[in-house]
């Protein structure tokens, strides 16, 4: 998932909403792409001026650069975290 700032992405498409409650009771806009049905972002109203996005939906990543990991108490073995990135630990 990549946090985005409310006027930081830019979407080509046409999207559509679906409003849905989030498993802890949050209330969150999912807005996706009305031609295709695939995910672009989500707003979730307790977080304000930011969006949610998955990074496969971008296509120039170039620029993109980690500031942090969310979720490390359950990352992949796989997964390789940069030095330089802040770790946010699960509650």
């Amino acid at each position: 998932t990549l946090l985005v700032k409310e006027n930081g992405l830019k979407v080509s498409e046409k999207l559509k909403k679906f409003d849905r409650i989030s498993d802890v009771g949050n209330r969150v806009a999912a807005y996706f792409c009305a031609r295709c049905g695939v995910s672009i972002y989500g707003v979730r109203r307790y977080v304000k001026g930011v969006f949610s996005s998955e990074t496969g939906i971008l296509n120039d990543t170039i620029w993109l650069r980690p500031t942090a990991i969310f979720w490390i108490k359950s990352v992949q073995i796989w997964v390789t975290i940069l030095d330089n990135v802040d770790r946010i630990l699960d509650h």
